[in-house]
């Protein structure tokens, strides 16, 4: 599950729907944002201003740090099994940005993105070939620092305890 769990009402009981679902001896891959962890911008700013970002521009209903995640996971009788994170310093930076942009343009992910590809502009094509070349640079940072745990997302594989 993907980028999923923090948009759930009610986070315990798609962990127990996924457990009953699941084949036995199988792994459940899970990846979330860690963003009230310190080490995370937007955990800086949760922490410093009670600032949720991702809340009004992606929708997230729970934020959560490492530690949280890793205490829900086991509430639910899941095993860790390997952690790798993902969306390191640059990300953050880009994704920080584009957030504010959408909070100041009071415009949606869809309508900006919308926007910038329908303009056939020369500025909309620089910003499009901006994007790909950040995009490169933000998965080739992630690939390098994938075991380095300031990473924005946390990526878990995880097996169910009977």
């Amino acid at each position: 599950m993907l980028e999923v769990l923090e948009h759930v009402p009610n986070p315990t009981q798609t962990l127990q729907e996924i457990k009953r679902v699941l084949k036995p001896n199988a792994k459940y891959f899970l990846a979330v944002p860690q963003e009230k962890s310190l080490i995370t911008l937007q955990g800086i700013l949760i922490k410093l201003f009670n600032f949720y970002p991702s809340n009004q521009t992606a929708g997230h209903l729970h934020f959560w740090t490492q530690k949280e995640l890793e205490i829900l996971l086991q509430q639910n009788r899941f095993k860790i099994i390997s952690k790798n994170y993902s969306q390191h310093y640059l990300w953050q930076i880009i994704g920080m940005t584009y957030m504010l942009l959408l909070l100041l343009t009071k415009k949606q992910t869809q309508e900006l993105s919308q926007h910038v590809s329908q303009n056939k502009s020369f500025l909309s094509a620089l910003i499009q070939y901006c994007i790909k070349l950040l995009i490169l640079a933000t998965n080739l940072e992630s690939i390098l620092l994938k075991k380095s745990p300031h990473g924005l997302d946390i990526q878990l594989v995880c097996q169910p305890q009977k």
